[in-house]
């Protein structure tokens, strides 16, 4: 007898009944790994490939790499030579949790040598060019020093 695939129920958000954008739980796709960056979720977010295209648009593409693991982090783009990483950030990062983990992160990758740009999901979906901009003015400066001693 055939085995019928049953559908899989979408992830539920921890703020109640509104489906996360993937389509499966995490546990359900695949365990989590210890190489994985923390607070990683394997997925790009619309806003981040939006952003990606403007950079495409303004050739700025070239710099930077997507979802990169640094100082035991994912970062949403680095340019790595420039030490600069830019993160999209959404709605969730309002909650007093999640901005104590970017001050975190952002205090680790800062020891590392790396300036952290925060972009809000509406600043890409309204107006990516000026972030662009904003992107391009963090690229002309020179980048931070690494703290001696730290990491």
């Amino acid at each position: 007898m055939p085995r019928r695939n049953r559908p899989v129920q979408p992830a539920r958000s921890a703020w109640g009944d509104a489906p996360f954008w993937g389509e499966t739980p995490r546990s359900a796709e695949r365990p989590f790994r210890a190489t994985q960056a923390y607070g990683s979720n394997g997925e790009r977010h619309p806003r981040e490939d939006q952003l990606w295209q403007a950079l495409q648009r303004a050739r700025l593409d070239g710099l930077f790499e997507r979802n990169a693991l640094i100082g035991g982090y994912e970062v949403d783009l680095v340019a790595r030579r420039q030490r600069l990483i830019v993160e999209v950030d959404g709605f969730f990062h309002y909650a007093r949790s999640a901005q104590e983990r970017d001050q975190a992160k952002e205090e680790v990758l800062g020891r590392l040598g790396y300036t952290v740009i925060r972009v809000q999901n509406e600043e890409v979906r309204v107006s990516p060019d000026q972030v662009v901009n904003r992107i391009r003015a963090a690229l002309r400066r020179p980048p931070r020093p690494t703290l001696p001693g730290r990491m």
